[in-house]
């Protein structure tokens, strides 16, 4: 799900990551192990994040589909899958990050209750 070349950001972020496991989505979606989503305060639901581990430099593209993280200090809880794409999956569960947020061209499963797909 890379962007466009032409695309830009329309928000650029850098903070504290922590990985979660949702029970209940804010979004309605189900969310099932192995996806790559995410949670933020404030993204629109449905809006593409390209999440790199400041440390690892590994990075992954994420599918905002909670609210939270409601840790202070802490600006994106990440999906298991997600965080251990990117090396921060361990101990702590924490990292430093750099959130990159794309428009989602397609909001098809935001509003539904289907599951999302695996993204590739």
């Amino acid at each position: 799900m890379p962007a466009a070349r032409h695309e830009k950001p329309f928000h650029v972020e850098t903070g504290i990551a922590s990985h979660f496991k949702p029970q209940h989505t804010a979004s309605g979606l189900y969310y099932r192990s192995g996806d790559m989503i995410a949670a933020h305060k404030t993204l629109p639901m449905g809006t593409r994040v390209y999440v790199t581990c400041l440390k690892t430099h590994q990075s992954c593209w994420v599918r905002i589909i909670d609210r939270g993280p409601y840790v202070k200090g802490r600006i994106i809880d990440l999906s298991d899958a997600a965080a251990k794409e990117i090396g921060i999956h361990g101990k702590r569960g924490i990292g430093k990050v750099h959130i990159e947020a794309y428009r989602s061209p397609v909001m098809k499963y935001v509003h539904s209750k289907k599951p999302i797909r695996k993204q590739r």
